[in-house]
This record gives structure tokens, sequence and C-alpha cells, in this order.
């Protein structure tokens, strides 16, 4: 990620953490900034955004997610705009100082060369929500509502003997699930490497999602309209036979996409 979109990913984070006005943010925020690593940390260590800056990015795409696409939820239960923003912005913070480069050795055109990989060293072992809470509360005061949901937003993905406590957590506390379906959104529809947006647009995942509800994006990404014909998109790695898998020019990228009948209906 370039420097220019971490600064302006940081701006961004700093603005909407002050608009909670909540006492203590800015000791929060000079910790994070001159004490941490957040900013250019990834956002894991090899399958989403596991890039430099990425977690940071990963932190305001859950934020998105949860004030764009789950607006109906946040609103049944009255969850406050200032909780949003604390829950979806600090639900990751544990992983700041986690992350350390080291490089290993990897064979390519024949020759072995070294590589730089992150790798997890953390040095204050506490758990992963309750971490993050801890950092929290450090130096702003959290909700109950907050502590839950950053403490749980983890959901099923906590450690196995935590299964009965996570779906006591969950309904308890069913706003819970508004941030953990959220991060699951976040890294699994937008992030992942080996899916998401940013394998079928050069515009990027964000490009794609900025704006639009999860449904549009998804119909974006699965279906592609050129001079008035919409065809259906085929796996990037589908073999191109001319009769039933063709390649269309889509503002000039190569779109692999299932050919379709006169009437515009796919084989």
């Amino acid at each position: 990620m370039k420097d220019e979109d971490i600064k302006k990913n940081w701006e961004e984070f700093v603005s909407l953490l002050r608009s909670t006005k909540r006492e203590g943010i800015e000791g929060l925020i000079s910790y994070l900034d001159t004490k941490t690593d957040f900013k250019i940390d990834p956002a894991s260590t090899r399958y989403h955004l596991n890039c430099k800056g990425g977690l940071l990015q990963h932190t305001l795409n859950v934020y998105y997610v949860m004030r764009d696409d789950f607006k109906t939820f946040i609103d049944i239960f009255k969850i406050p705009e200032d909780s949003v923003i604390i829950v979806a912005l600090l639900h990751d913070i544990c992983k700041a100082n986690t992350y350390i480069v080291e490089t290993r050795n990897v064979k390519k055109d024949n020759e072995w060369v070294q590589e730089p990989y992150y790798r997890v060293d953390d040095p204050f072992p506490f758990g992963h929500g309750e971490k993050s809470v801890t950092i929290a509360q450090d130096y702003i005061k959290l909700s109950n509502l907050e502590k839950m949901m950053i403490r749980w937003h983890m959901g099923f993905a906590n450690v196995p003997q935590h299964d009965i406590m996570t779906s006591e957590a969950f309904n308890k506390c069913p706003q819970v699930s508004i941030l953990n379906f959220a991060d699951e959104v976040a890294t699994f529809m937008l992030e992942c490497n080996d899916g998401g947006f940013e394998k079928y647009s050069r515009a990027g995942f964000r490009n794609l999602f900025v704006g639009r509800s999860v449904t549009e994006s998804l119909d974006m990404l699965n279906n592609i309209v050129i001079d008035g014909m919409k065809y259906k998109r085929a796996p990037i790695d589908a073999n191109v036979d001319g009769v039933n898998i063709i390649e269309i020019n889509n503002d000039g990228q190569m779109v692999k996409v299932y050919a379709p009948h006169k009437d515009g209906l796919p084989f």
C-alpha cells in the first residue's frame, strides 16, 4: 500500500475517533500513533491484507460495512453512532506491535532469493478481543455494549473451549453478531488474497465497494454489462473454449464470461 494511501486512511481514522468526543480519545490516538506500528501493520500474516497498512485499511473496511450495509440492524438495536465508530475502529488494536518482518529463501526462476514475510511475535499475549478492550480502556471508558462487541467480535473463531461462552455472549448481547459479521464480510468478501473484489477489478476492493451495498457490489462482482448485454462472469481460472466460455473486453481489461444466447440468457 502506498504511503499516501496510508496517510489518508490514518487521517480518516483519527477524524472518526475524534468525532466520538470520548474523553481520553486524544491519548489513545497518540498512543497508536507514537507508541505502536498500528498505521503500517498488516491485517494478517498471509490471508487478508498482509501488506503494509493492511490493518488500518481493514479497520476502516469493517466500519464501512457496519455503517453502510448493516444500518438496519444498528437502527433496530439503537446502537449509538459513537459506539459504531469505537467498536469498528478499535476491535483489532490488539494486533499493534505484534508483527515482525523476517526473510526466507524462495526459489524464483530457478534461483534462490530472500523474500520478506510477516511473522507474529506478540510481546503481550493476552487474548484477542480481551486485549483490544484492555488497551482501549487504558485511555477511554467503554460501555458494556462496546466491551461485549469488541471482546467477542471473533465469534466462533475463538479457541474451541470458548464455544459455550461465545454462544452465551451472542445470546445475551446479539449486537455482537453485527461486528462479527462485518468483520467476516470485510475479511472474506473484500480482502482475502484468494478471492474478493480485488481479484476482479483493477479499481481494487475499496473502489468497487464504497458507496454501494453488499448486494449491489456482489451483483457487480458476478455480472458485467457491455453494450446493453449482461454477462455472467466465469471463474478467472476457467478455460476459454470460444463456445461456453469466452473473453470480452471490459474497458481495456479482458474478462472471462459465460457466452450468452441471442436473448441474453447463459447456456
